[in-house]
């Protein structure tokens, strides 16, 4: 990722957080699922939806759609 666009994510998203992946630690833990997953999580630490590789990109700006709808604090 160039230094570029994490200035622009800092500027238009000061309050976004992102998390690097020990793949090492990961792929040791027996219970972690053998690929990748995006995992949202609300302001209050909870997770809220989870998505496997597989998921489609359309199904999950809808679940997104229908999330923001339903928020209280979003």
């Amino acid at each position: 990722m160039s230094n570029e666009y994490d200035a622009r994510l800092k500027t238009e998203y000061p309050q976004l957080q992102r998390y690097s992946l020990d793949l090492s630690t990961f792929s040791k833990n027996a219970a972690a699922p053998g690929d990748a997953q995006l995992w949202i999580v609300d302001p209050h630490g909870n997770l809220v939806l989870r998505y496997d590789a597989t998921v489609k990109g359309k199904d999950l700006l809808n679940d997104l759609r229908h999330l923001l709808k339903l928020s209280n604090i979003g």
